[in-house]
């Protein structure tokens, strides 16, 4: 796995985000981060990076939860990451249950068996 990878984002997916803002009004994120910056960057500035990606991307590079879940790999293994807990929130959230610290919530008591039906 090479450190520029953008997390399989194919480069012409990314050509062609950039190529469909030009003349946009507001144009919509193009930056995808690669494993590398990911690793690296200072938190402050990847936390603003995985939040565009996330929220404000164009079409052609929106994350998946597989690939959000592949960040929070890397995140986990940075020694800098408990002075951004809203990073790994962000990205759990994103990623779903199966990415997160802690293990899958149960489920509601009442969704697991159906009331009881009295007659009156």
């Amino acid at each position: 796995m090479q450190s520029q990878d953008h997390f399989n984002i194919p480069l012409e997916n990314i050509e062609a985000a950039v190529a469909h803002q030009s003349g946009r009004p507001h144009p919509l994120n193009v930056k995808v981060p690669t494993r590398a910056e990911v690793a690296t960057l200072p938190l402050d500035e990847l936390y603003r990076l995985i939040r565009k990606w996330i929220h404000k991307s164009a079409i052609e590079i929106v994350p998946s939860r597989k690939q959000i879940g592949e960040v929070l790999e890397i995140l986990r293994s940075r020694a800098d990451i408990p002075a951004m807990p809203a990073l790994v929130a962000l990205c759990e959230e994103y990623a779903g249950p199966g990415h997160a610290h802690s293990a899958p919530a149960e489920p509601y008591p009442e969704a697991a068996a159906p009331a009881p039906v009295t007659s009156s």
